[in-house]
């Protein structure tokens, strides 16, 4: 306040005093202060984000900033910064997981841990340098092709099945280890559903948990579901909001072959610990990662149902009865889980 005069700082006609010109200055310094944080806040989401895809990317902008990614701050303790050498170091000729060196993809199948394994495989594709696609917006069908191909971790957004995601990936991917988890199809429905009830009218299947309790909701499911992220012949549009229906035997066995062939791993959701472990033990570049940094073994859990209420007791045999199909595509994926980890185990990768 040593221009009283100044229009920078004339409040009004009347008299200026000593406190007025206080309150001024401090709030100066605020501002300059804001104005600080808001540029390293920029900077910091500008660092950050350098290694997810935009919709707006060409070949030549492909790293551009993601200030979505930024702003939903999942990420676990992250590594200090990309280490190329690490992960992708010599290969282990005995277990041939070189052929998986190139990156991942992970189909995502609803209600079955994959929010908290998006975050878990964007963080190891940040600590290798691999450049992923792990959100859910922008949609994978809205980058450009260019784009697409060069994603080397597609982290599971959209919840697009292994045929439509090949169909929509330009390029050659058997260099990348394909991954799901399944999930016991009744325990999946019931958190479906709190889920939906949960986000309200945010959900589009919300009026369907409004109008019947858990038990009319999930009878009301077809059978297949699980099935159709892996069979040739499909029920839905692209973006996966069509009722899927009417899937056969013939459909499982395509599935089946599907995960035994294609698969480099097929986790559990019941059974974590065993998922990460037989991961680390396939994916070369994966167990290097983690070697290198402890932390990129946890994964979080994320996108728990908001309104989860005790787990209802249902007999196997009824699970069996309302899902034939999908129940036993599980205990199929089941089976492969533990003959990877015995496989493991011979090679004396896993204790």
């Amino acid at each position: 306040c040593h221009r009283p005069d100044s229009a920078r700082f004339r409040t009004a006609p009347s008299i200026r005093t000593g406190k007025t010109c206080l309150m001024e200055r401090g709030y100066w310094r605020i501002a300059k202060a804001l104005l600080a944080l808001y540029v390293v806040a920029i900077l910091y989401i500008q660092l950050e984000s350098s290694s997810e895809v935009s919709p707006s990317e060409t070949i030549h902008d492909v790293m551009a900033t993601r200030v979505d990614h930024a702003k939903r701050s999942r990420a676990l303790p992250r590594a200090a910064g990309p280490s190329h050498g690490i992960c992708r170091g010599t290969i282990n000729r005995t277990t041939k997981d070189d052929r998986y060196d190139g990156g991942l993809a992970f189909i995502h199948i609803p209600k079955a841990g994959g929010t908290s394994l998006r975050t878990f495989f964007r963080n190891l594709a940040r600590h290798c340098g691999f450049l992923s696609h792990t959100e859910e917006n922008p949609f994978w069908k809205d980058l450009s092709a260019t784009s697409r191909s060069l994603v080397q971790v597609y982290g599971g957004s959209n919840h697009i099945g292994y045929h439509d995601l090949l169909q929509n990936w330009p390029g050659n991917h058997t260099n990348k280890a394909f991954f799901t988890q399944l999930r016991h199809p009744w325990r999946r429905m019931e958190s479906y559903y709190w889920y939906v009830k949960g986000l309200g009218k945010l959900h589009h299947l919300h009026n369907e948990t409004q109008k019947n309790n858990l038990t009319e909701w999930i009878a009301d499911k077809k059978d297949g579901d699980m099935i159709s992220y892996f069979a040739t012949r499909k029920f839905s549009s692209f973006d996966g909001r069509s009722p899927k229906c009417c899937y056969n035997r013939t459909d499982l066995d395509e599935a089946k072959e599907v995960l035994q062939s294609k698969f480099a791993v097929v986790g559990i959701v019941e059974k974590p610990e065993l998922t990460v472990d037989v991961l680390r033990c396939r994916v070369n570049w994966i167990r290097r990662a983690m070697q290198s940094n402890a932390l990129l073994s946890e994964i979080p859990h994320f996108n728990k149902s908001p309104m989860q209420h005790e787990l209802k007791n249902v007999s196997e045999k009824e699970v069996k009865r309302m899902f034939p199909l999908d129940m036993e595509l599980y205990e199929y994926a089941n089976d492969l889980l533990d003959k990877q980890h015995e496989h493991c185990m011979k090679l004396g990768l896993m204790k």
